[in-house]
């Protein structure tokens, strides 16, 4: 009996599919590329096929008038949906091309500052002691743990800890020193230049 009736409603449903999808799409090709219209029929009749199914189980009655009806409603939806969807996309596109467009005038001023800033801390891990030198560079370039570090270097985590705390010290008074040093450097020759 359950199957009999599944039956009748899978026609009932397939007489809805081909009364309704070739309206649907004129009806939706108004308002959205012919392809887009497709999808959105096919779409829309789905949910009402999911719903069909749902009222079946339910044991409602729906009309064929209040599902065309459904199906309409579903439709003009979806379309309202994928019109937000495709101007939030637009508005984040035009967000993004708005950064690129600042950072590509940014752009060239902040490589030069960052090579500056590279050049300065590779001089100032340079003039770190040896095992200092090393315990900084497996944790702050190798990104390796505290742990692995010091089993690594065959010695304590607590002498990693020591020796990272004494390296980023160090590293900080360097690249102090470095750039006072250039920016003294730089007053000098502007005035040699006067």
């Amino acid at each position: 009996m359950t199957s009999k009736l599944s039956f009748i409603w899978q026609q009932r449903f397939n007489r809805l599919h081909t009364k309704l999808f070739p309206k649907l799409i004129h009806f939706l090709s108004a308002q959205v590329p012919k392809q887009e219209a497709e999808e959105i029929a096919q779409e829309a009749l789905l949910k009402v096929y999911q719903r069909l199914q749902d009222a079946r189980a339910r044991n409602e009655k729906w009309s064929d008038e209040n599902l065309a009806a459904l199906t309409y409603t579903i439709a003009k939806n979806l379309v309202i949906s994928r019109a937000r969807h495709l101007k939030i996309r637009w508005q984040y596109h035009e967000e993004q091309r708005m950064q690129l467009s600042m950072a590509a005038t940014h752009n060239a001023e902040q490589s030069v500052i960052n090579e500056d800033m590279n050049r300065h801390l590779l001089a100032a891990i340079n003039r770190l002691p040896a095992i200092c030198r090393n315990v900084f560079i497996l944790r702050k370039i190798h990104n390796k743990r505290y742990q692995d570090i010091a089993t690594e270097l065959n010695i304590s985590v607590k002498t990693v800890e020591n020796h990272l705390a004494k390296g980023m010290k160090l590293c900080r008074q360097y690249m102090i020193e470095s750039v006072n040093e250039e920016s003294q450097q730089s007053r000098m020759d502007s005035t040699v230049c006067k």
